[in-house]
């Protein structure tokens, strides 16, 4: 049986940048949403998007982030470790990290498993105050588990129904630990 975790930014690092939004070639913000929802973001001819940093927030690169609606910025040489265990998993799109940081990228992860285990997991619904749309989905989960077997042969993905949650295997993730890639947390699920 594989274990798998949950990969998140590591607030908790000293020193380190916060990305805040992808903006276009002219500075429109693009939907966070783009790159959360588990499917490829369809690239109209831009050269390059671009990380916008909070400026409150003065730190050092790391190799992992997150904006705060959770799209992954990710150096490129973590993003090609990922794509070696499973390339059609995820869409890697290159960013400049305003003013001038190159070699990034954003981890765009496309393929999403129903492997919630509905039973053992706490989760919390909207309820009749929800924004439009949202009454009877998952507002939040806890104390996560996984139907393991559901979820074999597959080294990172998102929730089906929840697709805030990026999930990788043990695997990968000693492998990442390995190159000492920095601004990563794993979560045991």
């Amino acid at each position: 049986m594989m274990n798998f975790f949950r990969l998140i930014f590591d607030v908790e690092l000293e020193n380190r940048w916060l990305p805040l939004d992808i903006v276009d070639e002219v500075g429109e913000v693009i939907p966070p949403n783009s790159f959360t929802k588990g499917i490829p973001f369809g690239l109209p001819k831009i050269e390059k998007l671009k990380v916008v940093l909070d400026p409150e927030v003065i730190g050092n690169p790391v190799h992992f982030a997150m904006t705060p609606w959770q799209v992954p910025i990710v150096d490129s040489a973590l993003a090609k470790i990922i794509e070696d265990f499973e390339a059609d998993a995820i869409q890697r799109i290159p960013v400049t990290v305003l003013p001038d940081k190159e070699n990034y990228e954003i981890l765009n992860i496309v393929s999403k498993l129903n492997c919630l285990d509905y039973d053992r997991t706490t989760i919390q619904y909207y309820e009749e105050y929800a924004p439009p749309g949202k009454i009877g989905k998952i507002r939040s989960l806890t104390n996560i588990h996984l139907i393991s077997r559901s979820a074999e042969n597959h080294h990172i993905f998102r929730l089906a129904d929840y697709t805030l949650i990026i999930v990788v295997s043990e695997v990968l993730k000693l492998a990442l630990e390995e190159k000492r890639f920095t601004g990563m947390r794993f979560d045991t699920l």
